[in-house]
């Protein structure tokens, strides 16, 4: 997914859930570091400022997310912080 959402540590640590649709996702703890499709994606600049390990508390490769409640989502659903640890 593609989201126009605060992904830093700061707004969205492990455990935070979200809901869209009627789907509930956990923030895994698991680090996203990048790779191949990242950079076939994006490009080698942004794939090397994402890797600036002073930037990587703002998650700008993204977060993992599990499903913890299955349901239905769509295109421009709303996406929402149900709860923070």
């Amino acid at each position: 997914m593609f989201l126009e959402l605060d992904l830093s540590d700061g707004n969205l640590p492990s455990g935070a859930v979200l809901q869209a649709g009627s789907v509930r996702f956990e923030v895994t703890p698991m680090p996203h570091n990048g790779c191949r499709k990242f950079r076939a994606r994006f490009g080698d600049g942004a794939l090397r400022l994402v890797s600036i390990r002073a930037l990587r508390h703002r998650n700008l490769r993204g977060v993992y997310l599990r499903v913890v409640e299955g349901g239905d989502v769509a295109v421009g659903d709303e996406i929402r912080v149900v709860r923070r640890p």
